[in-house]
């Protein structure tokens, strides 16, 4: 897969049988991976376990999804487990305009560079920054940051949201479908 995947160099041998728990996406044996300070969000300490909404960027939609799947949001920042918290779980958030899907990979550089103790990342929810289909020129860096993930989902555009409060009881089918495949309950890992 080394060939198809962006992340690793083509010469990779075959890549291992993934281990049971969260998985991490697949970097090239002995890569290092450096954050960019200006780029990195803060953290804080969270009171609580679980899932947290992590917005890659200020409008990113956290709030939101947050609400909807009943997590913890972080706004932008990293929730990183306080006293007493064994472990949280992570969803970003990003839009899917040019600044949306590069905070995203900034995100996910920062996770992968192991400076987030305690903190699975569940994977990334790309929300539509408008109506239609993603221009050309943002699919190529949207899969590619998207790859970063364990998993990657997109939200598509509800316009109701610009102009009113969301009513979670009036969520669209293909919204809840999409949030359906994040492994919102699952236990704290022990």
């Amino acid at each position: 897969m080394g060939a198809n995947n962006p992340w690793l160099p083509a010469e990779a041998g075959p890549e291992p049988e993934d281990p049971p728990g969260p998985r991490r996406p697949k970097w090239a044996a002995g890569a290092e991976v450096v954050v960019d300070a200006d780029d990195a969000l803060p953290t804080f300490e969270a009171d609580r376990g679980g899932l947290w909404v992590v917005g890659a960027h200020g409008g990113a939609g956290a709030t939101v999804l947050a609400g909807l799947l009943d997590a913890g949001d972080a706004g932008a920042a990293w929730p990183v487990p306080g006293p007493g918290v064994g472990r949280v779980r992570a969803v970003v958030a990003a839009r899917t305009s040019a600044h949306g899907i590069g905070r995203a990979r900034s995100a996910a550089i920062q996770w992968a560079s192991g400076d987030l103790p305690g903190v699975d990342l569940v994977g990334v929810v790309w929300v539509a920054d408008a109506p239609g289909r993603l221009p050309r020129p943002l699919r190529g860096p949207l899969s590619l940051a998207g790859g970063a993930f364990p998993l990657s989902v997109s939200v598509p555009w509800v316009g109701a949201w610009r102009i009113a409060a969301v009513d979670a009881a009036a969520v669209p089918g293909r919204v809840r479908r999409v949030l359906g495949q994040l492994p919102v309950d699952e236990e704290e890992p022990s």
